[in-house]
């Protein structure tokens, strides 16, 4: 198989070396276009797509002496269809893939750094070059599940499996390679990550529903106001909030419960992934390559997360109330927030704090 640039990439070789080529060239692209566009934004509109695109190509070895990881391979691939499909439409309706719109945050970090440091550590450095090759990390539980034959685990519980000889569109290239149809190729682990993963991308959407409705209603009441706009030129200001609207965020339904619900699905999905491709044989040699992904993703949204949180606190003063009530990704941090302000009795002045003396809903 021959790509441009003379690089010749045999089948033979390694399956993450196109995605590796595609994402090299990804790089200058982003910056390139982030220079035309004076947005650093051009990573984040892809991310929606482009680990399903190195998934693809990764997965496309899943044939021959290898076809009996194939099952496994499309349920993983079709999973993050659903997911990447859910998130695009998201960041569509937001008007995302707007190629001048760019992240709220990006302003106010180039507001509050020397410019150089922006530009080289922010923009080329953490943007333009971790991001890519982070993306690209996720799909390495697909090149884990490319397993021959013999490698195939019957899963936790044996019982339970699905063999090669259900799938009767590759029994003549497992013939052809000597493959029993006997071989598991699914089993109860991959079942249960599936769950995980489609339970973690519905709860996300209902999150991001629920953000979504909330701050279009929001900034709808916020035009209607007329009031003057404030601009910012260092850390953020205060905001003017419709007393329908206080405290500024939602603080109902899953809000109640976890502050960045969103966020925590994102990462479960992709230990879901990782963990889909630890199940599929011998997990020494394979631990690596699947948790790495989902690790370091979730080392980028603990850092997006924390600047998302110190902006809203410079926004919305009662946002310290909410931190101190509502855990920050799981129910267990909030029932350990519950228990820690009953016991101070500090709980209904946070409380009061967070209602505010004019909301009326």
């Amino acid at each position: 198989m021959q790509v441009p640039l003379g690089l010749n990439l045999q089948l033979t070789g390694d399956p993450l070396a196109l995605p590796g080529f595609l994402t090299a060239l990804c790089i200058p692209a982003c910056y390139i276009l982030n220079l035309i566009t004076r947005n650093v934004s051009t990573v984040d509109r892809i991310y929606t797509t482009w680990p399903v695109l190195c998934s693809i190509l990764v997965g496309s070895w899943a044939r021959g002496p290898l076809i009996a990881s194939l099952p496994r391979v499309v349920v993983a691939i079709l999973i993050q269809f659903i997911w990447s499909a859910r998130l695009t439409y998201h960041s569509h309706r937001r008007g995302f893939y707007n190629l001048y719109m760019e992240d709220y945050r990006y302003p106010i970090v180039r507001r509050l750094v020397p410019t150089w440091f922006f530009e080289i550590v922010v923009h080329i450095c953490a943007v333009v070059i971790a991001q890519p090759l982070l993306l690209l990390t996720l799909c390495f539980p697909i090149q884990a599940m490319l397993l021959p034959a013999v490698e195939l685990s019957y899963g936790p519980f044996p019982k339970y499996h699905v063999s090669l000889s259900s799938f009767s569109l590759l029994h003549s290239t497992a013939q052809k390679h000597d493959i029993p149809l006997y071989t598991p190729v699914l089993h109860a682990g991959d079942a249960l990550m599936a769950l995980l993963a489609l339970g973690a991308v519905y709860i996300q959407k209902k999150t991001d529903d629920a953000m979504y409705a909330y701050q279009e209603a929001k900034h709808a009441a916020i035009r209607e106001l007329n009031a003057p706009r404030v601009v910012e030129t260092g850390v953020p200001l205060p905001a003017a909030v419709p007393a329908k609207f206080y405290p500024g965020f939602p603080t109902k339904g899953i809000h109640a419960v976890v502050r960045h619900a969103n966020f925590t699905c994102e990462q479960t999905f992709w230990l879901a992934q990782g963990l889909l491709g630890l199940g599929a044989g011998p997990v020494s040699d394979r631990v690596g390559s699947c948790l790495l992904p989902a690790f370091l993703l979730s080392l980028l949204f603990l850092g997006s997360t924390t600047l998302t949180e110190w902006i809203t606190s410079h926004r919305y003063p009662a946002y310290a109330a909410y931190q101190q009530l509502v855990g920050q990704f799981t129910p267990m941090e909030t029932a350990i927030k519950w228990i820690w302000t009953t016991l101070r009795g500090t709980r209904a002045d946070l409380k009061a704090q967070l209602e505010g003396p004019l909301r009326d809903d």
